[in-house]
């Protein structure tokens, strides 16, 4: 589930330079929904995704300063990762 302003807390190092980071908190602004899987429309305000999204679009305070071209100030994104785990 994604509602804009919950809080997510990032649960493996993705980019250590940038302080994306295992255990570091951060403000979720918005979701980038992944275009080869369309949802299904429930009412006017939901829409039902079931495959993770492409990105999501993070701000805390560590990420004040940092500026991407192509997203808002202070934003950093983060993308989905597969990890393979062995029986």
């Amino acid at each position: 589930m994604f509602v804009p302003g919950m809080p997510v807390v990032v649960n493996q190092n993705t980019h250590q330079g940038l302080k994306l980071v295992n255990g570091a908190s951060y403000t979720a602004l918005n979701v980038i929904l992944d275009k080869a899987h369309p949802g299904h429309r429930v009412n006017a305000d939901t829409i039902i995704h079931f495959s993770p999204p492409a990105g999501i679009l993070l701000t805390s305070d560590t990420t004040k300063d940092l500026h991407f071209v192509s997203m808002p100030p202070g934003t950093i994104l983060l993308t989905p990762v597969s990890t393979k785990i062995e029986c």
